[in-house]
């Protein structure tokens, strides 16, 4: 079966096998609304660098909306944050 959906591409680069490692697992673990999802991981042989295949979400520069924000929004952001943050700490 062939699906055509776009996806993102993230590249991990030169850094250690472990933080690769870590990253990946942290990124699998995490199911929330505001998180990308990883989709998977595939690796290049001949550049030596491994990529992790993230589902694609358009988006708007932070740097354009955030002058937007009034105080509800800016405390509605922060929550999803703290939620994120349970998420990742919390023992699987």
């Amino acid at each position: 079966m062939e699906h055509r959906q776009p996806v993102a591409i993230k590249i991990l680069r030169a850094i250690s096998t472990s933080k690769i490692k870590r990253e990946l697992f942290i990124t699998n673990r995490l199911h929330h609304p505001n998180i990308v999802k990883l989709l998977g991981v595939v690796r290049c042989s001949e550049a030596k660098t491994a990529s992790m295949v993230l589902e694609f979400v358009p988006h708007q520069d932070f740097r354009v909306i955030y002058p937007t924000f009034n105080t509800a929004d800016i405390k509605h952001y922060m929550r999803e944050l703290f939620s994120v943050d349970t998420l990742v700490t919390a023992d699987p």
